[in-house]
């Protein structure tokens, strides 16, 4: 492995871990929360309905009226899997399945990593771009623009994480889009990289 892909590594796991990995019960429940009021007022006839607990796993539901587009989800500790729904489609409506094994992904350790020419802020928007705008793996459900834009990640082996950018990718409207990019830019620099503090899920929803 390069220098240049250690640092991004580092930057990936560091993101991922202190934004989209909530460790306990009340933090998850916070998260979930703040998800379904960011959902009004991004996502153009938003789908929505918010989550609930059933023991150790989250239930629900978030979508785009626009585009006919839906997905379930739950979300657990073992594993957390996502049901997309195009009604859209003739009969019977088309339905694929995401599923995440917890045991696949580790967040990687917290130690801050040393290197021998440190992290730009480029690479971290680099990054950031490849989690949540543009998905390095990815699956297109339209042809036609603007729906070609939406791009459900399909590399991504953090439920939350996931869970965000499909929230990102179900508004269609470039200005919001960038201006929510912007935001997050602004969350992710290289100032926080160096401390490594969590976000927390109302700093990361803009709330």
């Amino acid at each position: 492995m390069s220098a240049e892909e250690r640092r991004r590594t580092h930057i990936w796991h560091a993101i991922i871990r202190n934004a989209f990995a909530p460790s306990d019960a009340g933090t998850r429940a916070t998260w979930f929360k703040c998800f379904a009021r960011s959902i009004y007022g991004y996502v153009d006839n938003p789908v929505s309905e918010h989550a609930r607990k059933q023991g150790t796993l989250f239930y629900g539901k978030i979508g785009c009226g626009s585009l006919d587009f839906s997905c379930e989800y739950e979300i657990g500790p073992d594993r957390s899997q996502f049901d997309f729904f195009l009604s859209s489609l003739p009969s019977p409506s088309w339905h694929s399945q995401y599923g995440i094994e917890s045991s696949v992904f580790a967040c990687g350790a917290r130690e801050l990593e040393r290197f021998r020419e440190p992290p730009r802020q480029e690479e971290v928007d680099e990054v950031l771009c490849g989690l949540i705008s543009h998905p390095r793996s990815h699956l297109h459900l339209f042809t036609e623009d603007p729906m070609h834009e939406v791009r459900i990640g399909t590399g991504l082996h953090a439920p939350f994480l996931f869970l965000f950018q499909l929230r990102f990718q179900l508004c269609i409207d470039p200005a919001r889009r960038q201006k929510e990019m912007d935001r997050l830019r602004g969350l992710f620099t290289l100032d926080w990289l160096k401390r490594g503090r969590d976000i927390s899920p109302q700093r990361l929803f803009g709330l």
